[in-house]
């Protein structure tokens, strides 16, 4: 019962490092960001930062692991049930490509809802982060189910548009998940076009409804315009 106990109270700083790491590396950045600051954040003591994950890098990979988990467990199923779905669809049939433009359409709904539930300022920060100056932070979260949704992407495209998937079926798919990711990435710039007080549920449906428009005005019964 003991040991249970200790490992009830392991996992719960673990998580709470975890949580002020987040926060921390956010606002400082990996470089300027110190293991005192994170563990006063997280109300522990500093040399647990060393005992658990073995220095501030190992802290920093395991936030990445988290954020990874997350999204995962979310967007995991629905790249599951569509890449089973679309495996035996034909781009030469105009069913097949109706069927693909449907599927799109529901991928970009299951998107957005994921940021919705999942992005924070902190989390956005960090991502952003990877993207200038990558390391292998980057590959943990890109590894994941994130390469497989942009993947994904790409052969929706490609199928719906009536075509073998190709280098520009793929940049089709990275500027369709553009349009998305501007709302989250540059939330600061469209709350203050759009007049937002706050990115929420009836603000993301206006984005959901204004890309299916412009996805469905890129194709006319399964076929590209």
């Amino acid at each position: 019962m003991q040991s249970k106990r200790a490992q009830s109270r392991g996992d719960e700083t673990r998580e709470s490092l975890i949580s002020a790491a987040t926060e921390v590396f956010a606002r400082d950045g990996f470089h300027a960001a110190s293991t005192r600051a994170i563990a006063e954040t997280a109300g522990c003591n500093q040399a647990l930062i060393a005992y658990h994950f073995g220095g501030k890098e190992g802290l920093y990979l395991a936030v990445f692991e988290s954020m990874t988990n997350r999204v995962a467990a979310n967007m995991q199923p629905v790249v599951d049930d569509m890449e089973a779905r679309i495996a035996d669809l034909d781009h030469d049939s105009a069913a097949d490509r109706a069927a693909a433009l449907a599927l799109l359409e529901s991928m970009i709904g299951s998107l957005i809802g994921v940021f919705l539930d999942l992005s924070t300022p902190a989390m956005v920060k960090l991502i952003m982060r990877e993207q200038q100056d990558p390391t292998e932070a980057f590959d943990i979260f890109y590894g994941s189910v994130y390469s497989r949704t942009l993947g994904l992407l790409g052969r929706l495209v490609a199928l719906a548009g009536g075509s073998e998937e190709s280098p520009e079926s793929r940049i089709q798919a990275l500027t369709l998940f553009g349009q998305i990711l501007i709302f989250f990435i540059g939330r600061a710039t469209a709350s203050r076009v759009m007049g937002w007080k706050q990115v929420g549920k009836k603000e993301l449906e206006m984005v959901r409804q204004q890309v299916l428009l412009n996805l469905q005005a890129q194709y006319k019964k399964g076929e590209p315009v």
